[in-house]
């Protein structure tokens, strides 16, 4: 026995059933159209400076304006992939000058939090920055002073003083 379909014909049967199945789960279809740069300039005045300390959102605003609207700013939100992230960290780390592997940890920090307040609000499907490895931290060995050292410190200090 075959059930009757009151369902109007499908024009795109895999869209359509993406539609459906993201539907039962709350999440509104993903706009082609805004571009990772629209995005990033909206999630700053919505979600970063009302939020955030003044001098928190403008850091945040600084590394968005210099480093990811140019690497990734054209890039529809909806089609930004692992690879885009992956390949403007290593632009990034090949920079002359050399950027500081604390500002690319930082570049990547704020593009993963953006990104995360686009999966809570239905805007992408997932976190594409959270599929790549982090950029690596740098460790500086530190090498105490010796004692001589320590003394002639203190002796050249309380002669200046």
């Amino acid at each position: 026995m075959t059930w009757p379909s009151h369902s109007p014909p499908r024009s795109s049967p895999c869209s359509e059933a993406t539609a459906q199945r993201n539907a039962g789960h709350g999440i509104q279809p993903v706009g082609e159209r805004m571009t990772t740069g629209e995005y990033l300039d909206l999630w700053l005045a919505t979600s970063v400076r009302p939020r955030l300390r003044a001098s928190t959102a403008e850091n945040y605003a600084t590394i968005v304006r210099v480093h990811l609207q140019p690497a990734l700013g054209r890039v529809p939100l909806a089609k930004l992939t692992p690879e885009h992230v992956q390949q403007m960290l290593g632009r990034l780390a090949a920079r002359e000058p050399a950027l500081s592997p604390t500002t690319i940890r930082y570049v990547y920090a704020v593009l993963r939090i953006a990104l995360g307040r686009a999966l809570k609000t239905g805007r992408v499907l997932r976190n594409v920055a959270t599929l790549v490895d982090p950029p690596p931290k740098t460790r500086h060995d530190v090498a105490p002073l010796t004692g001589p050292e320590v003394r002639h410190l203190l002796s050249v200090t309380m002669r200046t003083a």
